[in-house]
């Protein structure tokens, strides 16, 4: 059933590009007059770019003394083909498991509390102090952090109607913002769960969103946004690539925020307040399900569709170490930092990808990997699909 639902989703996927791509080349061809900051014809610097995006500056470390060793601290199994991808913060983590219950366990790897949760997506639960936020086929579900209790479900889909399913929301202060496949976006009472507001984007999107900045930013597919969270109001918009499009990150750069993506080939950052252009990077193709991350040393980590990482300066976008390695179909998600220049890349085959400025290999678990994430006090949590027993596993990291 997990091949199928990924199957499923893919080509779910590459037919709202089509459709959005029809849609757009009308709406340019009728309104080409009208500029776009977000969109530029390519030039010479993007052939610089791209020739230099293998670069190393001197100042980044290309090798260590030795190898970062996992040693499995816990296991705990779940008779289900998927578990979903995990979330972890001080007081555990959380994972969705068979589309079908929501499961936390300590950081020690006891069971603290199971919900059924009808249509819960692989999509990471988003923590957030006492609330668990749950994107599933026809809903977001919050659920108690504790108890695990129902708090409140606000539906997606009409009574009778198709699915419509919801990718992982984001809090911003007592607002839960929240997408959907066909495009809509939600407001939603983070208390209660009431329709603050909804809004009709032009495409869909299977991207989850980024906050921060008072704005929340959302991916489609060939446009970007950045809504007012309380009103669900448009702040600025883009045009951007239609193919190999991720979800966006949205980071502090100093007093600015900065918002960026991975598209056609490149990575763009933003002005997350208006919108104007920073800088633009070569890069790999990506998909609307990988999502890039921010390190604490200032490196925008970038995924791509198969399974290799490019690390960039935030600041500048100045290209600075890549993870190679045979080729393998990244999965959902954002990667998951262990150490300084050292990350876990989900992979849907094999174990995720443990990789460095020095290179990269694979972590060895019970199935076919599906999901990171790291965990306080050096706990990398991974989970695992498609098997007759899929797992949660707890790994101590010696970064060396």
């Amino acid at each position: 059933m997990n091949t199928q639902f990924r199957r499923v989703l893919t080509v779910s996927a590459a037919f709202a590009v089509v459709v959005a791509c029809v849609a757009f080349a009308h709406a340019r061809a009728t309104d080409a007059g009208n500029a776009n900051p977000s969109r530029r014809a390519p030039t010479l610097q993007d052939a610089f770019d791209r020739a230099y995006r293998g670069y190393t500056p001197a100042s980044v470390t290309t090798s260590r003394a030795r190898a970062p060793r996992f040693a499995q601290r816990w296991r705990v199994a779940l008779p289900v083909d998927v578990v979903g991808l995990p979330a972890a913060d001080a007081r555990g983590v959380v994972v969705t498991a068979g589309e079908a219950e929501v499961v936390a366990l300590s950081l020690g790897g006891d069971v603290q509390w199971t919900t059924p949760v009808s249509g819960a997506l692989v999509n990471a639960p988003r923590l957030e102090g006492d609330r668990v936020f749950v994107a599933a086929k026809r809903a977001i579900v919050a659920l108690d952090r504790t108890t695990g209790a129902v708090v409140w479900t606000s539906p997606t889909a009409a009574d009778g109607g198709a699915d419509e399913r919801a990718n992982e929301p984001v809090v911003v202060g007592d607002t839960v913002v929240a997408t959907s496949e066909s495009g809509r976006a939600y407001g939603i009472g983070r208390a209660d769960g009431a329709l603050r507001w909804t809004v009709q984007l032009a495409t869909a999107t299977t991207a989850e969103p980024a906050a921060g900045a008072n704005v929340v930013v959302v991916v489609g597919v060939g446009q970007w946004w950045a809504l007012n969270p309380q009103t669900g109001d448009t702040v600025w918009s883009g045009d951007i690539g239609t193919y190999g499009t991720s979800s966006p990150v949205l980071y502090t750069d100093g007093n600015r925020a900065v918002a960026a993506l991975a598209t056609d080939g490149e990575v763009v950052a933003v002005d997350a307040g208006t919108g104007e252009i920073l800088w633009h990077r070569g890069a790999e193709q990506a998909e609307y399900f990988q999502v890039p991350t921010v390190t604490a040393d200032h490196q925008l980590l970038v995924p791509d569709h198969w399974g290799r990482l490019e690390a960039f300066n935030a600041h500048d976008g100045t290209p600075l170490w890549k993870v190679h390695g045979a080729d393998a179909v990244a999965e959902f998600g954002e990667p998951a930092v262990l150490g300084p220049e050292l990350v876990a890349i989900a992979l849907d085959d094999g174990g995720p990808r443990i990789g460095s400025p020095s290179g990269s290999r694979s972590l060895k678990i019970p199935a076919a990997g599906h999901g990171v994430a790291m965990a306080p006090g050096g706990l990398l949590v991974v989970t695992t699909w498609d098997a007759a027993m899929n797992y949660v596993v707890g790994y101590a990291v010696d970064a060396g």
